[in-house]
């Protein structure tokens, strides 16, 4: 009898499920925990009509597999022992997977070593900024895997949970094409779970030191502190510095704003495209395009733009400041009498223009000389050229003709030269003084020189005098 018969050890996860009378016919049936799968066990006195009756009664009708429970059958009844084989299987179910976020940026920065070309480490430049270009990829949205329902051996159906989508929200400055998150403009990407964004403006909270390390980017940057000693700023737009800046260098497009001031100690860099204003400027060296507004004063600083320089309620003092658009300032020079310089009307873009042409012109020159050397043997001697070959008679045509080419070319940027130094100087420009002029202050207009060795303590205008040529102090 099967009863008094040892039972062999379940497979994990499988439990007995047949009852003892249908087991008295020689076949025990186990099934996992959702019917997935259905084993058996066949004894000797086991038939296949009693073994498709119980499966029928069971309702087991999927992955059945009917020639193979037949042959276990048969070699059971044969003497051999059959135990836990699978005679019907479900399908699993296959449960789906949650859509996620590719990132096609570095989305977690990490201070970096940067080597230059030397191999020497730079602990400055520490790679902070995630960086986009307007059209540039951010991220994949990689969809959500759908999930798909099982089915056991009794037909029954397993249900399966889907994926969700990936958790985003799109703000300023992105869209979304094709699956792909793209920037509509060049900026930073910003990433506040699930909001991600790209911001034309980079802020750093605190100091610009060696916890944020150089900063270099496509739009503006905003420093909420100081920019200490030796730190780099550079930016494809502007700059604003709500602090100090130090013996740093800024470089913008745009503009450039130190709210307070900049204490340079004579290493400090600015550059920029646009206006550059602060509360005060002391020992620094500062290139502004567009002009340049303090609140208080300029002290040893050598300053050059092709706007106006504005200190209305401060001094500048010591140094040199070139404005081609004129200055205006409360008071000119120092009590101690340092040598202070103001340059007005000179246009140096012009005079940059000038010296490449000139350039240009001194190699098109050397050009033409060499020509010149090459015929010149024909040209001083008739019965030489009289006895060339008509190759060489060809020859010397050819070089003749390039040389009056060329000189028509040199008298083209001659007189081009002669329009750029028009535009180069404008004695027009003035330099406005409401508090007046201290000892040793040099002052050019134009072309016009004049050095103030004497203090004219009142309020005037620095200008050129058509009528006696030369520079004058001019009450107001």
């Amino acid at each position: 009898m099967v009863a008094a018969m040892d039972t062999p050890a379940l497979a994990a996860g499988f439990k007995r499920v047949s009852d003892p009378e249908v087991e008295k016919q020689g076949m025990i049936f186990y099934a996992d925990g959702d019917w997935l799968e259905l084993k058996a066990d066949f004894h000797p006195q086991v038939n296949s009509e009693a073994v498709f009756a119980y499966l029928a009664h069971r309702h087991i009708v999927e992955g059945l597999d009917q020639g193979r429970i037949e042959a276990l059958v048969d070699l059971a009844r044969s003497g051999t022992p059959v135990s836990m084989e699978t005679i019907a299987r479900g399908r699993p179910p296959r449960f789906g997977k949650d859509g996620r976020l590719e990132f096609l940026i570095d989305r977690n920065p990490k201070k970096v070593e940067i080597k230059d070309a030397q191999g020497n480490v730079s602990y400055r430049d520490l790679n902070m900024i995630h960086e986009v270009r307007k059209e540039g990829k951010i991220l994949r949205v990689i969809a959500p895997v759908p999930a798909e329902n099982g089915v056991s051996v009794q037909g029954m159906s397993i249900l399966a949970s889907g994926g969700d989508r990936a958790r985003l929200a799109l703000g300023k400055n992105v869209i979304e094409q094709d699956g792909i998150v793209h920037a509509t403009v060049d900026g930073h990407v910003e990433f506040v779970d699930p909001l991600i964004s790209v911001s034309e403006v980079f802020v750093v909270s605190g100091d610009v030191d060696l916890s944020t390390g150089n900063l270099r980017f496509v739009g503006n940057i905003t420093v909420e502190g100081n920019v200490m000693d030796g730190f780099t700023l550079e930016a494809g737009g502007s700059i604003e510095i709500k602090g100090v800046a130090t013996a740093c260098t800024l470089t913008a497009q745009g503009d450039i704003i130190v709210s307070q001031g900049v204490h340079g100690q004579g290493k400090s860099q600015i550059r920029c495209g646009g206006e550059f204003s602060a509360g005060f400027v002391n020992d620094a060296d500062i290139q502004a395009h567009q002009g340049v507004a303090l609140h208080k004063e300029i002290v040893r600083t050598s300053l050059r733009t092709m706007g106006k320089v504005v200190v209305k309620n401060g001094e500048i003092r010591g140094g040199e400041v070139d404005a081609f658009a004129g200055v205006e300032v409360k008071e000119l020079g120092s009590p101690m009498g340092t040598p202070t310089t103001v340059i007005v009307g000179v246009n140096h873009d012009v005079g940059e223009t000038i010296a490449r042409e000139q350039q240009g012109l001194e190699k098109l020159q050397a050009d033409l000389k060499k020509l010149a050397d090459a015929i010149a043997p024909y040209l001083k001697n008739k019965l030489l050229l009289a006895k060339a070959s008509e190759g060489q008679k060809r020859a010397v045509l050819q070089v003749t003709n390039k040389l009056k080419e060329g000189q028509e070319r040199v008298k083209a940027i001659e007189a081009k030269f002669q329009e750029l130094e028009l535009q180069r100087y404008d004695k027009g420009k003035e330099i406005k003084v409401s508090g007046g002029i201290l000892p040793n202050v040099s002052v050019q207009i134009g072309k016009k020189k004049r050095k103030f060795t004497d203090a004219n303590p009142r309020p005037g205008v620095v200008c050129y005098d058509k009528a006696s040529f030369d520079v004058v102090f001019a009450k107001i």
